[in-house]
Order: C-alpha cells, then sequence, then structure tokens
C-alpha cells in the first residue's frame, strides 16, 4: 500500500512541471534543457535525414509512419526469437518459433490483440 502512494504522489509532484515543460516544448519558447538536448536533437535529425523546420505534408507522414513500423517490427521480431538468450529472463523462457514471433509482431503493430503464447 505504501508503494501505490509513493507512485501517486512522485506522479502529483512531477505532473505539474511536466506538464509546463510538455507546453513549452509543443510552443515556440524555448526551454531551459534546450541546451541540454538541443544538440543531441541535431545529431539525430542529420543522422536520419531530417530538416526539422521543413514542413511535413501528409505523403511525407505516410512514408515515415511506414519506416518506423518496419524498424520496429523487426525490433520486435528479433526480440521474440531471441527472448531466451537475453538477460533479465528469470523464468528461463524460451524464444519464440519464427512463426509465433511472426504473428505476435504483426498483432503489436497492427494492434490487433491477438496473441497466442
Amino acid at each position: 500500500m505504501n508503494e501505490v502512494l509513493l507512485i501517486y504522489a512522485v506522479a502529483l509532484l512531477l505532473a505539474w512541471p511536466l506538464g509546463r515543460y510538455l507546453a513549452a516544448i509543443y510552443s515556440p519558447t524555448p526551454t531551459a534543457l534546450d541546451r541540454l538536448f538541443g544538440p543531441v536533437e541535431w545529431v539525430l535529425y542529420r543522422a536520419i535525414g531530417v530538416d526539422p523546420l521543413a514542413p511535413m505534408h501528409w505523403k511525407a507522414y505516410g512514408k515515415a509512419l511506414l519506416k518506423l513500423h518496419v524498424v520496429l517490427a523487426l525490433l520486435v521480431l528479433v526480440i521474440l526469437m531471441q527472448q531466451g538468450r537475453l538477460p533479465l529472463n528469470p523464468d528461463g523462457i524460451a524464444g519464440m518459433s519464427w512463426d509465433l514471433a511472426l504473428h505476435t509482431t504483426a498483432s503489436f503493430i497492427t494492434n490487433t490483440n491477438q496473441q497466442h503464447y
């Protein structure tokens, strides 16, 4: 019970400052953390070839969404198949077969919630 109260207290204490920070991020107002995160952001933009100042039309948004889903699907597929070799596996659960991992990955990516463990 104490852990639940602690989580609620931390959430309540962080809600106001995090809300203000998120509001500042989505407005053109610079924030205090821009000095810290700004260079990292620009390195990531250059690495993936994104111009953050250019507007994104619907075709570019669709392409980015599809690329993200392909990358995440491959990542989830590898994680599910290699689960037995990953650390922090106290139950010793073996990795999934490729077909079960593919089915589960497709379910996660499409949000259809049809997993067969």
